[in-house]
């Protein structure tokens, strides 16, 4: 899979990856020398890893524990 087509599958399925609890953020990534969707979990909470996808169409997903995500105000 291409980098253009992970951002268009990014594109496609980032608002129901977002949905999905304990998702702080998604984004495009790099897993063993291939394009990957990553999903960043605010903390690693029992059982939620069973309901994440391990790969969307052909796209790897690679999940990564971030903490919390909060956008910088302007400085």
């Amino acid at each position: 899979m291409t980098q253009p087509e992970v951002s268009r599958l990014l594109q496609a399925y980032s608002e129901q990856l977002m949905a999905l609890p304990g998702v702080v953020a998604v984004g495009e990534g790099v897993y063993q020398g291939q394009p990957c969707i990553k999903i960043f979990l605010q903390s690693p909470q029992p059982g939620l890893w069973a309901h994440l996808p391990t790969g969307l169409k052909d796209a790897a997903i690679v999940i990564e524990v971030s903490g919390e995500i909060r956008a910088l105000g302007p400085e």
